[in-house]
Order: structure tokens, then C-alpha cells, then sequence
């Protein structure tokens, strides 16, 4: 076969991927549609239980739209697959659960439903904490010594799945269609080795990410530490969220999930297909000075609080009132000295180039001899930018 011919079947198979791609996007809407309109909002809803659910709308479009886009531009890439499937599967889920919590089906049609959310967060996990890592960013295992972790993980999910699936447990306290009470102690024993298997491909997954980044250069590095930022954001925001809830606020920690969540497609957006990947450093910095300036202001307005009901044996208005202004007053200086350590401990050598200049430009206010200001100059553009060679030229008067 020629190379037109050739050329001509790739082209093909890409026409039709391509058009696949749509189907994640719109059984993904319309999911979301269906769930919204069996739930419109209501005016009980608090300001924060529609963030909440503004976020996690929004999380769930992302990783279904940036998925899409990369799959329909890229099909080839096995990323943009997993994020829009992830999307749907988890959304498909999400759907599920809520219509059998709220009563929207009952009888027969209530069982079948819990059934299916009873399996379907397999699929979905494997997506995001398996696949994703393992084939970031080129769509590609990171050689063919991980071959086996794919097959591995398709194991455990079937593992899961009938496991789950024929369980009589599985959907309590929903009455299970396709649960087999004779067969639970057999049950049992698949759903442990499928879920030890399923930990220890997450686990693996994690170790290919390690060596793929050890590996990596330019480019592909800054792809990568573009992906592992996004995955140290979501798990602060995991950490926040744990904190909320041992503090009783599940509405802020479901809020806080929601937002985190987001950095993860937009990470993979912009690495797959290498968008800003110069801006990283800065995007970084800023990312992490941002994130640790909202815990910190988080501890001061949770510490004011149980101060002074602790202390002072304020009112729950005046105690929160308060720490508020509190937080309000530490935010100038603690962002300034955050970002100056975050700009210290990871970009060390703009730093100092800044302190140079700063130096500099305090020391031009007083330097009235014309040499030694050009010497000067020099001397601060070698130090800062290292070129090969420095000359200053003054226009003549």
C-alpha cells in the first residue's frame, strides 16, 4: 500500500474519531440537563449550596469540554478520551445516586437505578487516578514495561464491577435486582483482590508519572510539572475540604472540592497542546502563593472564631464579624511575604535579579558620572541576563 493510500485510511479513521467525539459532550449535557430540570432551584437554597453546585457543574464541563476538544482536534491522543469519559461516567453516576437519594423513581425503576451507581464510580476513578496519569501527555504508555499496568487495571475494574454488581450489599438499602445472596463469601473475596489490585495501579500509575518526569526535558518537562501542579492544587484543596468537614462545614467543603477540580482539565488543556507553557513558572508561583494565602487566611478567620468564643464568650455575629476583619487585615501582608518566599525557595535566580535591579535603580538617582553609570549598567545586565558579550552606547548630546 502507498503512502497515499496510507495516508488516506489514517485520514479516515481520524474523520470518524472525530466525530465520535461529539458523543461524550452531548449525553454528558444532556445528563445534566435532566438532573437540573428534576431539580430546579429553589429559593430555600443558601449563596453557598448554589456555589457549590455552580462548581461542581462547572468542574464536570470542564473535563468533558477540554476532553472533547482535545480528542476532536487530537484524535490520536488518548488523553482527551479519558477526560471526556471521566466526565460522562461521572456524571452518569452523579445522576444516578441523586435520583434514588431524592426519591425521582420508585419501584422496580429505583432498584435498577442504584444498581448502576453501584459500578459506575469504577470506571470513572480508573479514568482519572489510573489512565490519565498513565498515558499524560502524549497519549502514550511511558514504555513497554507498562504494558501490564492497563491490563492489570482492566482486571480490577471487571473485579469490581460483578463484584458490586451481583452483591446483595452493593445498593442497600435499595433491594438489589442482580444480587445472588448465595455467591456473597465469593463476592466478597473478588471485591478485595479487585480493589487491592485497583490501589496498587493507582499506586503504579503515580511511579510512571516519577519516572516520567525524571525523564523528561524541556517541552515534555514543563508539561509535566504543569500536571503534577495541578495534582499538588487538588490535593491542598482535598486537605482543605477534610479540614471543613471535621470543622462541620460540608457546604464549603464540597465548594472547595468543586474549584480544585477545575485545575486539573485546564492543566491538560494547556500542556497537550503546549499553550503558555513559557508562562509556567509564573503561573506556578502564582498558583501556589494563592493557594497557601487562602489557607492561611483560612486559619486566621477559623482561629479568630473559636478565640473568641472560646475566650471571650462572644456571640456566633460578633465572633465571625470579627475574624473576618481579621482575615481582611492579614491579607496585604501575608500575600507580600508569602509570594516573596514562594519567589525565593522556587525562582532564585529571578529573585536576585530583581533585588540587582532594585539596587540599581536606587543607585541611579545618585550617580552623576557618566562612565561609571555605563560601567554600572554593564556590570547589573551581565549578572542578570549572563550574555556572552555587554556594550552600552550613549547617544551623544
Amino acid at each position: 500500500m502507498g503512502d497515499r493510500a496510507i495516508n488516506t485510511v489514517v485520514g479516515d479513521r481520524y474523520k470518524w474519531l472525530r466525530r465520535l467525539s461529539w458523543l461524550p459532550l452531548v449525553l454528558t449535557l444532556a445528563l445534566l440537563i435532566l438532573d437540573v430540570t428534576a431539580n430546579p432551584i429553589t429559593a430555600e437554597e443558601t449563596l453557598t449550596e448554589l456555589l457549590t453546585s455552580f462548581a461542581a457543574l462547572a468542574a464536570v464541563l470542564g473535563f468533558v469540554v477540554v476532553g472533547f476538544y482535545l480528542s476532536h482536534r487530537l484524535p490520536a491522543n488518548a488523553v482527551g478520551w479519558v477526560l471526556a469519559g471521566f466526565g460522562l461516567f461521572f456524571t452518569f453516576t452523579f445522576v444516578l445516586e441523586d435520583a434514588v437519594a431524592k426519591s425521582m423513581v420508585s419501584g422496580s425503576a429505583r432498584e435498577w437505578v442504584a444498581w448502576g451507581s453501584s459500578w459506575t464510580w469504577v470506571i470513572s476513578g480508573a479514568l482519572l487516578a489510573i489512565y490519565l496519569p498513565l498515558l499524560f501527555p502524549d497519549g502514550r504508555l511511558p514504555s513497554n514495561q507498562w504494558r501490564w499496568l492497563p491490563r492489570v487495571a482492566g482486571g480490577a475494574i471487571a473485579m469490581i464491577v460483578v463484584a458490586n454488581a451481583l452483591s446483595v450489599e452493593a445498593t442497600a438499602p435499595v433491594r438489589n435486582p442482580m444480587g445472588i445472596p448465595e455467591l456473597t463469601d465469593l463476592l466478597d473475596l473478588v471485591g478485595l483482590i479487585g480493589f487491592a489490585s485497583y490501589a496498587g495501579c493507582i499506586a503504579g500509575a503515580a511511579i510512571s508519572v516519577v519516572g516520567r518526569f525524571k525523564r523528561s526535558h524541556g517541552i515534555a518537562r514543563r508539561q509535566m510539572l504543569l500536571f503534577v501542579a495541578s495534582a499538588a492544587i487538588v490535593a491542598i484543596g482535598i486537605g482543605a475540604s477534610y479540614t471543613l468537614y471535621q470543622l462541620e462545614r460540608p457546604d464549603l467543603a464540597n465548594l472547595a472540592v468543586g474549584f480544585v477540580s477545575l485545575t486539573v482539565p485546564a492543566a491538560v488543556g494547556m500542556a497537550v497542546l503546549r499553550h503558555r507553557l513559557y508562562d509556567l513558572g509564573r503561573i506556578f508561583k502564582r498558583t501556589v502563593s494563592y493557594t497557601v494565602l487562602g489557607m492561611v487566611l483560612l486559619g486566621v478567620y477559623w482561629a479568630g472564631i473559636l478565640a473568641l468564643q472560646a475566650v471571650l464568650d462572644a456571640d456566633d455575629s460578633l465572633s465571625v464579624a470579627a475574624s473576618t476583619l481579621a482575615a481582611a487585615a492579614a491579607f496585604g501582608p501575608a500575600r507580600s511575604r508569602i509570594q516573596a518566599f514562594i519567589d525565593r525557595r522556587f525562582d532564585r535566580a529571578r529573585y536576585d535579579a530583581g533585588k540587582v535591579v532594585d539596587a540599581f535603580s536606587s543607585r541611579l538617582s545618585q550617580q552623576v558620572d557618566l562612565d561609571e553609570l555605563n560601567l554600572d549598567l554593564a556590570a547589573v545586565v551581565e549578572s542578570t541576563l549572563r550574555p556572552t558579550a555587554v556594550s552600552v552606547w550613549v547617544r551623544p548630546s
